[in-house]
């Protein structure tokens, strides 16, 4: 074979090679103009300034020192984000600048050298007012920001390793903003690894969030932020939070092992549905909803936190608990603290390290039905200090302490065709002052007691209820405790009697 013959041979080769490299899943033609990067263009700059809109400046092996204006529609695409790095010294500034309508960056490594303080303004790929696309890129070491995207921009992010920036690794900003940031690997950055905030939207899709300060953040949104499939492990403080205005949704998550709450909801202002989610093993709470947020809790599994698996604390905004999984947890399983409106259903408290449910605190308020609270170590159901609640068709047994504990003064509840079971050592008690009444109640196979009332002043009504089959009593009440005590209940086959009154 000719010399002549080897070269055309070579070279049919690395055309097709090329068009493979900057074709397909990106969805350049293949038959757009290439200008290569070193070969014919000493600079990625000079390229681009030459390219026009639909053209590919492609880019060889190589570290590259300049900063890049990316103009519209030019697809700048790089031999392997291991292979291509573009790089600037520049503090704060950027090291690519995208405010076109469209366009590709893919297969580079995009990072600043910097010496200093982090820089918030500082940022590797700023996308502005721009429908880029970033893909399979490597982004690291800015002092700010790692990619940022601001005001009417909707790039699609994806596929990319954005990690070790000073402030967070992707920063969604500006009214109308609503990127797609799906499957990245997000990483030890120095504040967020993505967030949205002051009037921004768009969504957030499969990514994993590691060892940042926190996973990622949504605040002051004037658009909902959708958080699905993210996986959210090991952050310095929340896997995901939403606060001050922070609007969205959060489905199907995965945080685990997050140095405080897994899912977080705060401040007024703030309505999140958060759903389906898996919250793991944090050291705070699972899913924490504080200071007068709203919205809905379903379907999520939160189970060995080191403190509770769902707290709802200080809000007077109705907030929905339904169907939820809370097991193993240091804490409660779900504690509704200083709450003016809970509607908790449907919800599977298991094994937690104190009760499966708590109500606390004087105002607050719940509604609670079809709830089963199993096996924990304190009380299945505890309403207590002032607090007032509706609770009905729960199903409370083998815990270790009664399945309801109703205690103190001003504490009012309402106990209705719930069944309590093998709990020790009451199904029901009323104590220290706490009232209402306890209709239509199973109580059976309790070691000692089905309903016990105890307490100077405590005196709520029985009636209807089913107690029977107990250790020791049906029903029992000590000296300064008043019950009124229908004789519609069913006080049979308990070890000692039916109905006692003790000294």
């Amino acid at each position: 074979m000719s010399n002549m013959m080897r070269y055309l041979k070579t070279g049919v080769i690395s055309i097709v090679t090329f068009a493979l490299i900057v074709s397909g899943a990106s969805g350049i033609p293949e038959t757009s103009r290439i200008l290569v990067v070193p070969d014919e263009y000493k600079s990625i700059s000079a390229a681009v300034t030459k390219a026009r809109s639909g053209e590919t400046v492609f880019v060889k092996d190589g570290i590259y020192n300049e900063q890049v204006h990316l103009r519209k529609g030019i697809n700048l695409v790089g031999a392997g984000r291991d292979k291509v790095t573009i790089q600037y010294k520049v503090h704060p500034d950027h090291v690519i600048f995208a405010d076109h309508t469209s366009g590709l960056i893919k297969d580079l490594t995009v990072e600043q050298i910097h010496e200093g303080k982090p820089n918030e303004k500082a940022v590797c790929i700023f996308i502005l007012n721009s429908s880029v696309e970033v893909v399979r890129c490597r982004v690291r070491n800015s002092a700010g920001v790692g990619i940022i995207v601001k005001d009417k921009s909707s790039p699609v992010v994806r596929d990319c390793i954005v990690e070790s920036n000073g402030h967070s690794g992707i920063g969604v900003f500006g009214k109308g903003a609503a990127p797609t940031i799906k499957d990245n690997i997000v990483r030890f950055n120095g504040k967020y690894g993505i967030c949205f905030y002051n009037g921004a939207g768009g969504k957030a899709q499969g990514n994993t969030c590691e060892e940042n300060e926190s996973g990622i953040g949504v605040t002051n949104t004037e658009a909902c932020v959708t958080l699905k499939g993210n996986y959210c492990q090991a952050n310095r403080k929340h896997g995901i939070s939403f606060w001050k205005g922070g609007n969205g949704l959060a489905e199907g998550n995965i945080c685990r092992q997050n140095e405080a709450v897994g899912i977080l909801v705060k401040h007024a202002g703030t309505n999140v549905v958060v759903a389906n989610n898996q919250c793991i093993g944090n050291l705070d709470d699972g899913i924490q909803f504080y200071k007068d947020c709203k919205g809905v809790l379903k379907g999520n599994i939160c189970e060995g936190n080191k403190d509770n698996g769902i707290l709802v604390s200080t809000t007077k905004e109705t907030v929905i608990v339904k169907s939820n999984k809370c097991r193993d947890n240091n804490g409660y399983g779900i504690l509704l603290k200083k709450t003016k409106s809970i509607k908790g259903e449907g919800n599977f408290c298991l094994e937690n390290g104190k009760s499966g449910i708590k109500i606390w605190a004087k105002g607050a308020k719940a509604n609670l039905k079809d709830n089963i609270c199993r096996s924990n170590n304190a009380y299945g159901i505890s309403v207590s200090s002032g607090a007032e609640a509706i609770v009905v068709d729960n199903l409370c047994e083998d815990n270790d302490w009664p399945g309801i504990w109703v205690n103190g003064k001003r504490t009012l509840v309402s106990l209705e065709n719930n069944q309590c079971r093998g709990n020790n050592h009451s199904g029901i008690e009323f104590d220290k002052g706490g009232g209402g009444k306890a209709t239509g109640n199973v109580c059976e196979n309790n070691p000692w007691s089905g309903i016990a009332v105890r307490g100077k002043g405590t005196k709520p009504v029985l009636s209807g209820n089913k107690c029977n089959n107990n250790g020791a009593w049906g029903i029992i009440h000590w000296a300064g405790a008043k019950p009124s005590i229908k004789k519609d209940n069913i006080t049979q086959g308990n070890g000692r009697a039916g109905i006692k009154a003790r000294d």
